[in-house]
């Protein structure tokens, strides 16, 4: 082989070497970059604690008493009351929990007047002290987080421990105010939900809401202690509550 060709062999073999790192490094600039997504993981809280105060108005329908037929009253009212609350419940899915609450209702007064005619006069000033236990099964369905907050509607059933104490009469003629027997007895009670909840921490969350419970009719008082008769005289439609809120739960 001459010399001429033996430098133009390697002349071709040089730029072979020097081009192809050249051209794997233009490949590599050519491939699109990996960009990495973060796996979004949902968290199921499951069990919580619960603890409430509520400001409750009350509206009790339509009162009446056994005289010699069921006579109505001629005005009845309770006053507004406070509650506290506990509760344990479970987070199901995202969207979806559980729990079951208890609550005391505060004492709070009833006031009515009833028609009595020739017995007293005129009208009757009936007053009584009225407190409440509530015991609820509740589901809620969490309507989706917008801007931190989740608002959510519910549903409940349970019962309610009503207790009415001091069940007076006051009669203007002639003056005198006899007391009823005390009355106590567990009522059928349903309950709708709608609130709004904001997680301050992961285990923490806030949560303001709105109940209305339904307490279904019942006994209200007994007849007067002189007597010996023991089913109630005094009875009502159902009671109305209205129950503002607010409380925390905690998750685990």
């Amino acid at each position: 082989m001459s010399s001429t060709m033996k430098l133009t062999s390697m002349a071709a073999v040089l730029a072979a070497s020097i081009a192809l790192p050249g051209t794997a490094s233009a490949a590599d600039l050519l491939e699109p970059p990996v960009i990495e997504v973060p796996e979004v993981v949902t968290v199921k809280k499951g069990w919580y604690i619960r603890g409430d105060i509520s400001y409750d108005s009350e509206d009790i329908d339509s009162p009446y008493a056994f005289t010699n037929v069921p006579t109505p009253f001629r005005s009845a009212e309770i006053d507004d009351s406070y509650n506290i609350g506990v509760g344990i419940g479970y987070q199901v899915k995202d969207y979806f929990r559980v729990d079951a609450t208890l609550e005391y209702v505060f004492g709070t007064d009833f006031h009515g007047t009833f028609d009595c005619g020739v017995c007293a006069g005129g009208l009757t000033q009936e007053t009584a002290e009225i407190s409440k236990l509530r015991l609820l099964a509740n589901a809620y369905v969490d309507l989706g987080t917008f801007s931190g907050l989740t608002p959510y509607v519910g549903v409940g059933i349970g019962g309610t421990y009503l207790s009415v104490e001091d069940y007076t009469q006051s009669f203007a003629v002639p003056p005198q105010s006899p007391r009823h027997k005390d009355h106590e007895s567990w009522r059928f009670t349903y309950a709708f939900h709608a609130g709004l909840s904001y997680e301050l921490t992961h285990a923490l969350t806030f949560d303001l809401g709105y109940t209305y419970a339904r307490m279904e009719d019942g006994g209200f008082a007994g007849y007067s202690i002189d007597t010996n008769i023991s089913q109630p005289q005094i009875y009502d439609e159902g009671i109305d509550n209205h129950v503002i809120r607010a409380g925390l739960r905690y998750h685990w």
